[in-house]
């Protein structure tokens, strides 16, 4: 597996990009809305015998081990994956952030 750490500034910037997708109503969401369209993915999977999702790799940057990374290829993003969602994840970074600017106030 090969990785790169983001240094401070290339972090800050993704936690942007990160936030201006989430608060992006044109991205689609998951949900009982979108049923088929999983089952269809999945089953593509199935049929191909590739269990990756192919929303693997699809962004540069991972986490690992609480920090984010550049991963070289789309087994970062499988191997980076732990039992907390990344919406929480985010959640947590963000309230962090706001806390501190908070307290800078």
């Amino acid at each position: 597996m090969k990785y790169k750490f983001l240094n401070k500034q290339e972090e800050e910037k993704a936690i942007i990009h990160i936030l201006e997708t989430l608060l992006d109503n044109s991205v689609p969401y998951s949900g009982e809305h979108r049923k088929e369209q999983w089952e269809k993915g999945w089953a593509e999977n199935l049929e191909s015998g590739d269990s990756t999702p192919k929303y693997f790799g699809k962004y540069k940057v991972n986490r690992l081990n609480g920090r984010f990374v550049y991963g070289v290829s789309k087994i970062v993003a499988q191997d980076t994956i732990s039992g907390k969602s990344l919406k929480l994840i985010l959640v947590q970074r963000i309230m962090d952030l706001i806390g501190r600017n908070l307290l800078m106030q």
